[in-house]
């Protein structure tokens, strides 16, 4: 068998192997005795692989048909697959990808590549719309490409990325300027701080407007209202600073413009949920000359089906009641009368609502408010009886200056003569001060000097007061011609100089009992203070000074208490381990627990009385109350028991009999010793 072919022999025949080709056959005249040979069948020129398992084309060409890297034929090559519309092959990764501002239709993750894990294309490209980077553009379906747009309050840019998500950059909500209140312009709207007064707006991403201090108003001086206005001498009062009232511009978006984020004074909404946050949807309900509260007084779109915008419920009307029209009376007086209205009706067309305080003011205190289709006379501005209304009442009015002041004029205080302290006022007779006995006018509170204006001759000067428990006299009020001591509650009289007293000796058994009353000081008017040293043997209750309380003798002795005396019970005395005297061991004291020594159990002085016990060789002299002794009977005989002292007495153990001869002998003993 030849090297690259199969076969038995080459007489049989022999065939190339896979991926070879050629022919064997037999030969009389060749040495090796056959003649041809198997060469490799190599694949394509710029494919890889071989016949048995396929012949490919790289990645980004395709061969025999697009769609297929697979050459199938000798005749086979690879063709470049030509990128899609709005896209571009990478030599280098031999990769396409979707031209920058565009990205895979279908995907929104900025993905960019075109092409497969074998080189072929996949999918098509789209350009990305700004709804993907932003949901606060004015042009979502517009595309980053030609540039967005941001909506009203937001600020900053968007550009094409040819890095993921195919964008860079963002909108955000763009800040209230410096020296104005709120978080964001869209959200909630700004309004300049107390003090200052400017209009707040937007335009191309940025907040236009400003916030400007306000000077200090006539009769005060000082820099400007937010720094502090003083009012001038002589002049009483204040300049405060307030926050005046700001509208915030309208932004249309047009018709149902708004899907859930528009900002306050943006439209056009028609539902509470396409405004941010607390916002509402003010329905204006055809009438195009309504104004939305708390937004500017133009730019409304104006049309058949009128636009409606989003704003504060905290700056609605609030109703307050409705009836019917009726001829005559004041509006401001609250009796229902339209009368005072209808001069103001020739501003609205259609009579939708109409605005008056009732006594010629500009202010607005209530608002009529009925449909067009009930409004007679709604171009001549004629409002008769018997048409239903309901009136509302605004918001409390904000400053328009930024500011409100009071400065006014000071009159002379009491005890002076004049006009205003503008141009002096001296002192009563009898009345004077350090200022050459005159008041003048100064520029802070209360705008005169001196503060107190003109006194009285001070009696309480010098002090006339004694010293109280707190170490310093008595508080003295100057009266006229007089003077007054306030007394602490341990003292009494005209000056505060005498000091109650509560522990006599008449009384002492009376508050005490056993013990002896002691002075505390007073810090209750009017209620007595004192308190008690107890005698030897007696306590008082936490609710009671006094010592009524004696101390009852102690465990194991007896007595009426311990003050009258105790004495040990029998078996018990003053000694330990001793026996020791019975009387005098109990000693009352004047502590807790108001008595000193303990009556001890006595102990076993002597061996207990047992019959035929072996006195000499039983040791049971003063044992201790509580212990036992092991006593020794007799020949013959055996303890029944340990012997237990207990409080000087024996208990009583017995020798019995065990030996009856050791007995008898025992007995004997006993007996001849006694002939």
């Amino acid at each position: 068998m030849l090297f690259r072919s199969s076969g038995s022999n080459v007489r049989s025949g022999c065939t190339c192997n896979t991926d070879y080709v050629g022919t064997i056959a037999a030969s009389h005249y060749s040495s090796s005795g056959y003649t041809g040979s198997c060469t490799y069948d190599a694949c394509p020129a710029g494919t890889t692989g071989a016949w048995s398992s396929g012949c490919f084309c790289p990645e980004g060409q395709y061969g025999d048909y697009e769609g297929t890297q697979q050459v199938t034929s000798h005749s086979g090559y690879c063709t470049q697959t030509p990128a899609p519309a709005n896209a571009y092959w990478d030599t280098s990764a031999n990769k396409a990808f979707c031209s920058s501002g565009y990205q895979v239709t279908g995907q929104s993750n900025g993905l960019r590549e075109l092409t497969n894990g074998v080189g072929i294309v996949i999918g098509t490209c789209f350009a990305t719309p700004c709804s993907y980077a932003t949901s606060f553009s004015t042009n979502g379906a517009q595309y980053i490409k030609d540039g967005c747009s941001p909506s009203y309050g937001y600020g900053g840019s968007i550009s094409v990325s040819d890095s993921a998500p195919g964008y860079s950059g963002s909108y955000s909500l763009l800040s209230c300027p410096a020296n104005s209140d709120g978080t964001h312009l869209r959200q909630g709207g700004c309004t300049c701080d107390a003090g200052y007064v400017g209009t707040i707006g937007w335009s191309n991403g940025a907040v236009t407007g400003s916030c400007a201090a306000v000077p200090c108003p006539v009769y005060s001086s000082g820099s400007n209202v937010p720094q502090g206005c003083t009012c001038n001498a002589g002049y009483s009062g204040a300049v405060t600073a307030q926050v005046s009232s700001t509208s915030n511009e309208v932004v249309d978006y047009g018709a149902d413009g708004c899907t859930g984020s528009c900002g306050r004074c943006a439209g056009d909404c028609d539902y509470d949920s396409d405004c941010e946050g607390n916002l509402l949807c003010f329905q204006r309900d055809g009438n195009n000359d309504q104004i939305v509260p708390g937004c500017a007084n133009t730019g409304y779109v104006t049309s058949s089906s009128d636009h409606d915008y989003c704003y504060d419920p905290n700056e609605m009307w609030s109703k307050v009641g409705d009836g019917y029209c009726q001829t005559g009376g004041d509006v401001s007086a609250g009796d229902a009368s339209v009368e005072a209205c209808q001069a103001q009706c020739d501003a609205s067309a259609t009579c939708m609502y109409i605005s008056a305080k009732g006594d010629g003011s500009s202010n607005v205190d209530c608002m009529l408010y009925h449909s067009t289709s009930e409004c007679a006379g709604a171009n001549g501005g004629s409002l008769v009886d018997g048409l239903p209304y309901v009136t509302y009442s605004r918001p409390t009015e904000m400053s328009t200056t930024g500011y409100t002041s009071t400065c006014t004029f000071v009159a002379c205080p009491d005890n002076t003569s004049g006009n205003s302290v503008v141009d002096g006022c001296p002192c009563h007779a009898g009345y004077a001060n350090n200022n050459g006995n005159t008041v003048t006018g100064t520029s802070s509170s209360p705008f005169f000097t001196p503060a107190d204006g003109c006194l009285d001759i001070n009696e309480c000067d010098p002090e006339p007061c004694a010293v109280q428990e707190n170490g310093q006299p008595a508080q003295c009020d100057n009266n006229v011609n007089a003077f007054y001591c306030h007394c602490d509650p341990n003292h009494y009289g005209s000056t505060c100089a005498e000091t109650h007293v509560d522990c006599t000796a008449d009384r002492n058994t009376e508050l005490c009992s056993f013990g002896a009353c002691f002075e505390v000081v007073r810090t209750v008017e009017g209620d007595a203070a004192y308190g008690c040293t107890c005698d030897a043997g007696y306590y008082s209750m936490p609710s009671d000074v006094a010592c009524d309380q004696p101390v009852n003798c102690p465990a194991h002795s007896s007595g009426t208490n311990v003050a009258l005396g105790c004495t040990c019970d029998v078996g018990y005395s003053g000694g330990l381990n001793v026996v020791g005297a019975r009387d005098n061991v109990i000693v009352a004291t004047t502590t807790s627990p108001y008595y000193t020594g303990v009556c001890q159990p006595d102990p076993c002085v002597s061996d207990p009385s047992v019959e035929y016990m072996d006195a000499a060789a039983s040791a049971c002299e003063d044992t201790i109350s509580g212990a036992t002794c092991a006593i020794t009977c007799n020949y013959g005989f055996a303890r029944s028991s340990v012997a237990t002292c207990s409080t000087g007495q024996w208990n009583s153990p017995t020798c019995e009999v065990t030996n009856t001869a050791g007995a008898l002998r025992y007995c004997n003993q006993i007996g001849r010793a006694h002939v």
